[in-house]
This record gives structure tokens, C-alpha cells and sequence, in this order.
């Protein structure tokens, strides 16, 4: 846990930062040393990176391995983005496969951006359900926590379904 520790002019110099929510897998890989480089130059001493669909996933570990003392990665289907189901079961293939190197199941969560404003508002379908659930008990079953997309007014609903599957949600305030 880091605690906050600037001093009276708010320097935080000497503390570590953590970089809590990047889609490190959208960074080209001609990229990634001098993005690092920056990152560790402004004081982040570690990235968790969250994923948003299989092929991110397979990325996300290929960095990963690449930088295991920077990045810490979590494999999971992002609910604003298109998906079969075939790519819920791969992620989750990918989630018991690599148990090793991920240290939570995301983001997911229920979509949000991606719907028409009127239906915002309205109870989680069936499908959407259906689509989260699997990570919500995966994640259970191995004791992991879960990084949430979790908007707005449809927050409570994916708050009840954790819940209901009792796993765990880091929580970051500011």
C-alpha cells in the first residue's frame, strides 16, 4: 500500500508511483522501451496493465515477460468492445493457463460508452450477465481480484454481481 508522503511542498520524489489502469498492449512494441523509460524517469516503479480481449491478453504477457519487474498485467474482455463467445472462453483459457503471471481478471465489467443513452439507465440483460459472470467465478475460484469497468449508474449492478460471486476489488480513490 502506499501512503501518501509529500512533504509540505508536495514533493513526492521519493515515493513510488504506481501506474494503476493502462492498456499497456495498445503502446507499439517499437515504443515500449522509451515509453518505460519515461514512466520510470517520472517516478512510476510499477504499470498494471488491464486487458481487453484475447489477442491483448497474449500481448500483455509478451510485455510482461519482457518486463516482469515493471508491469504487473491482468487478462480479462473489455465490455465496450465487440466479442464472441468464443473470445469469453479463450480469455478464460487464457486466465487458467497463465495464472503464473497475471495478478487479477480485467477489466471487465458491463458496457456502458458503447450504448445508446436511453438504455443506459437499464437493468444489466441477460446476455451481459451471462457474459461477465464466468470471470466474476473464475476469478473467485482462483483467488484473484477483479479490475472493474464499472460506469455510472450501471456501477451498482456490476457491484452486486462481484458480490454475488465474492471476489475481491482493489479500490483507487482520487
Amino acid at each position: 500500500m502506499l501512503v501518501d508522503k509529500a512533504d509540505s511542498t508536495g514533493d513526492r520524489s521519493e515515493y513510488p508511483l504506481v501506474d494503476s489502469h493502462v492498456h499497456w498492449d495498445q503502446i507499439p512494441e517499437e515504443q515500449m522501451d522509451e515509453v518505460i523509460r519515461r514512466a520510470k524517469t517520472a517516478g512510476v516503479h510499477i504499470a498494471l496493465s488491464a486487458a481487453t480481449g484475447p489477442d491483448s491478453c497474449r500481448r500483455l504477457l509478451h510485455y510482461q515477460q519482457r518486463y516482469p519487474d515493471f508491469l504487473r498485467i491482468g487478462f480479462g474482455l473489455h465490455p465496450e468492445y465487440e466479442s464472441t463467445s468464443d473470445d469469453v472462453l479463450d480469455v478464460l483459457r487464457l486466465i487458467e493457463k497463465h495464472r503464473g503471471y497475471i495478478c487479477a481478471v480485467g477489466e471487465i465489467g458491463l458496457p456502458y460508452y458503447c450504448l445508446a443513452e436511453e438504455e443506459r439507465s437499464r437493468p444489466p440483460s441477460g446476455s451481459e450477465k451471462d457474459r461477465l459472470m464466468p470471470f466474476l467465478q473464475m476469478a473467485a475460484m482462483m483467488d484473484l481480484p477483479v479490475w472493474l469497468h464499472a460506469v455510472h449508474e450501471r456501477t451498482l449492478p456490476v457491484l452486486e454481481m462481484v458480490l454475488q460471486a465474492g471476489c475481491a476489488v482493489p479500490c483507487f480513490i482520487g
